[in-house]
């Protein structure tokens, strides 16, 4: 598993770190490339703005929880160079009972809780063979569930590529013949408990169908993956067709009996090229509130219609990264070498 060497960079890009080979850049993507080097693990703060950053967690336990690693890099080993120089207790890969591939969940214990938070700052932001690999607080009984859950076959599918906004409703009718006791839909991904055997290889036979322009994909899930679903509702609306104008009183205005937590406002490239105001991110302080909040679709804030989705913290992290990339591109291409933000 090779690791992104530390190499002298020009100084318009930030440090290698020495202790994994993680680059702090303004584009990891695009540095990568300049230096022709693997893409294994990327880290670059200074892409995000601080305000889209959360607060650091607490541990519990010396126990994290990883997810979003290739497929491919699912051993051991690809574990050991991720945390680098970080001592490893213990390494539970969790695999799915019927086809015995990985689920995506990899739990990884440590000698202590100092030293599980000086790895879970260490993993921030890492990208591995260029997808992101998101790494979280765990405790010794969550990964004994998972576990558990894993031991048998489960009756759980997860619907992928499916717009932030798909309803309930809208799903199922894509699984009219399936019956169906549960289902939890966000961030682009449909978790569906099914009632039978029959119905879960049913389930999977429907990859590939149309849904809102795009070719869905079903693959197997578990009861752990519905679980965290479960546990994670949606609290993040993404507005379309604001006034260029409008301000975060604004929207608070707007949703004046809802409690927001906070607003993001994005830009996109115009037809000139230049930044101009595109959607807006607001974080509501519950689920219920959203529900509320998406009651208001179309109606109007001055002269504009609003549209509103569901969104996701990921979503909004997502836009604002791709926005910082686009602002430094332009800046590059007018022939202004920004200093990094250390």
């Amino acid at each position: 598993m090779s690791r992104v060497a530390s190499k002298k960079v020009p100084s318009s890009f930030a440090a290698v770190s020495s202790a994994f080979g993680l680059v702090h850049v303004q584009s990891a993507s695009s540095f990568a490339s300049k230096m022709q080097l693997p893409l294994l693990a990327i880290r670059s703060f200074n892409e995000i703005p601080e305000y889209t950053r959360r607060p650091r967690k607490t541990l519990e336990a010396p126990v994290l929880l990883v997810r979003g690693m290739p497929w491919e890099r699912h051993t051991e080993e690809d574990i050991k160079s991720l945390f680098g120089p970080f001592e490893l207790s213990k390494v539970s890969i969790l695999t799915d009972p019927a086809t015995q591939k990985p689920t995506g969940h990899i739990f990884v214990e440590f000698p202590s809780i100092e030293e599980a938070q000086r790895a879970l700052r260490h993993t921030r932001n890492v990208i591995v063979d260029e997808r992101n690999v998101f790494v979280r607080p765990s405790t010794l009984e969550e990964r004994q569930q998972a576990v558990d859950d894993h031991k048998n076959p489960s009756l759980v599918v997860q619907v992928r590529r499916i717009p932030y906004s798909a309803s309930e409703a809208e799903i199922k009718s894509l699984f009219e013949d399936i019956k169906i006791s549960g289902m939890v839909v966000g961030n682009g991904v449909a978790h569906i408990r099914v009632a039978s055997r029959e119905d879960f290889d049913n389930a999977l036979k429907k990859t590939g169908a149309e849904f809102a322009r795009k070719k869905i994909l079903v693959i197997g899930g578990s009861d752990f993956d519905f679980r965290l679903a479960e546990s994670k509702p949606p609290r993040f609306v993404r507005v379309r067709g604001a006034p260029n104008t409008a301000t975060e009183e604004d929207f608070r205005s707007f949703f004046k009996d809802l409690e927001i937590r906070s607003v993001a406002f994005t830009t996109r490239e115009g037809i000139s090229g230049r930044q101009i105001p595109g959607d807006v991110f607001i974080e509501f302080a519950n689920a219920e509130d959203v529900d509320k909040a998406l009651q208001l679709d179309r109606q109007n804030m001055g002269e504009r219609y609003l549209q509103l989705y569901k969104s996701s913290y990921k979503e909004k992290k997502a836009r604002l990264l791709q926005q910082e990339e686009q602002r430094q591109q332009s800046s590059t291409g007018s022939g202004e070498e920004e200093e990094p933000r250390l």
